[in-house]
């Protein structure tokens, strides 16, 4: 089992407009945030940052920021392959549905 990474982007680009993702993202975030300490290995707070689009995440990626990207909607699969082929050893994880629910 890996240990969570430490630094986290979570982009808000998808279907929806971007602010829909955000009662979404709090709830990934505190789950993140929450973790019991034995999923923690080794414990760690991570950094997470949302940014607003993928150009951002590329960006972070591009300076060495970040070593995990979350994709809140499943409308960004095609983004989340070319930063896969691109980052080969970047994390990257991508939620589906719908926000509201």
């Amino acid at each position: 089992m890996h240990p969570l990474k430490r630094k986290i982007a979570i982009v808000r680009e998808g279907k929806f407009p971007p602010e829909e993702y955000d009662s979404y993202i709090k709830v990934v975030v505190s789950s993140m945030n929450n973790l019991p300490e034995e999923a923690k290995l080794p414990p760690i707070r991570p950094h997470i940052t949302v940014v607003d689009s993928v150009e951002e995440a590329r960006e972070m990626v591009d300076e060495g920021d970040i070593d995990m990207i979350i994709f809140v909607s499943s409308e960004m699969v095609g983004e989340a392959n070319n930063f896969r082929r691109r980052f080969p050893d970047l994390t990257i994880i991508v939620l589906g549905g719908d926000p509201d629910t």
